[in-house]
C-alpha cells in the first residue's frame, strides 16, 4: 500500500500542468485579413508594455493566422525589445507553418520556452514573411483588449512595407500603421506566461502560488506523509 501510494501520487504531481497566465489578449471578429507578403507587408507587428516589478517567463503566443491563397504558408516568429534601427532580439526566430487547410483566421501557438520578459520594458511579437501567402486575422476598430498582471498597455501595431531583411524586426522601415483599405485595424493575438515570483504591480499582482509552486508543496506534503506511514509500519525491536 505504501509503495502503490507513493508512486501514484508522485504520477499524479508530475501531471499538474504548469499555470499559463494571460498577458495581453485582443478578442474579435477577424473580418478583415492583412496579407504578410510582397506588394503587402514583409512584417507585421503587436505589442505591449510591462510595468517594473513584473517579469514573465514560459511565453507564449497565440496570432491568429491563416494561408491566404489556400497552399501551406511559412513564416517566423520573434520576441524583441522595439522595432526599427537599434532594436534588439529577445527570443526566436521561431518557424511558424500554417496548413493548407487553414484558410480562416485561426489562433496558432508560437512558443518561447526559455525567454523571461523582465519588467520596465515593452516586447513586440514580430511575424515575418515566407511564403508569401501568410495572413494575420485583424478586426477593424479596437478589438477586446484584455490585460495581465503588471501589463499597462497595448500599443499601436505596425507594419513593415519595405524589403525582407534578415532581423525583420530591426528593419528601418517598420513604422507605418496597420491599415487595410485606408481604414485602421488592429491585429488580434494572445500571449501568455507564466508570474515570476507569483505576482507583480500594475493590476493587482499577487503573492498567491501559480499551480506549478502548489504541486512542489503538495510533492513535500506528500512525501512527508508516506515517511510517516512507512515509519509507522517497522517492525518492533525485540531488543527493547
Amino acid at each position: 500500500m505504501f509503495k502503490r501510494t507513493l508512486v501514484f501520487g508522485l504520477m499524479a504531481l508530475a501531471a499538474l500542468p504548469a499555470y499559463a497566465a494571460n498577458i495581453a489578449t485582443r478578442t474579435g471578429s477577424a473580418a478583415a485579413n492583412l496579407a504578410i507578403g510582397p506588394g503587402q507587408s514583409t512584417s507585421m507587428a503587436v505589442n505591449f508594455t510591462l510595468a517594473a516589478g513584473t517579469s514573465y517567463n514560459t511565453i507564449s503566443f497565440a496570432p491568429l493566422l491563416n494561408t491566404t491563397n489556400g497552399s501551406a504558408a511559412t513564416g517566423s516568429a520573434y520576441i524583441s525589445n522595439g522595432i526599427g534601427t537599434g532594436a534588439t532580439l529577445v527570443g526566436g526566430p521561431i518557424a511558424i507553418s500554417v496548413p493548407a487547410s487553414q484558410t480562416t483566421a485561426t489562433a496558432t501557438t508560437i512558443t518561447f520556452p526559455s525567454v523571461t520578459l523582465a519588467g520596465g520594458s515593452t516586447y513586440y511579437l514580430v511575424i515575418s514573411n515566407g511564403s508569401g501567402n501568410l495572413g494575420w486575422g485583424a478586426n477593424s476598430g479596437a478589438g477586446t483588449e484584455t490585460l495581465g498582471t503588471g501589463v499597462t498597455a497595448i500599443g499601436a501595431d505596425v507594419q513593415d512595407l519595405g524589403a525582407q531583411t534578415g532581423t525583420p524586426y530591426a528593419s528601418p522601415t517598420f513604422s507605418t500603421a496597420v491599415t487595410s483599405g485606408g481604414s485602421s485595424h488592429v491585429l488580434l493575438f494572445a500571449a501568455t506566461g507564466t508570474v515570476v515570483g507569483g505576482g507583480g504591480s500594475g493590476s493587482g499582482g499577487t503573492s498567491v502560488p501559480t499551480l506549478g509552486e502548489f504541486g512542489m508543496i503538495a510533492a513535500g506534503s506528500l512525501l512527508a506523509l508516506c515517511g510517516v506511514l512507512f515509519l509507522r509500519r517497522q517492525p518492533a525491536n525485540p531488543l527493547r
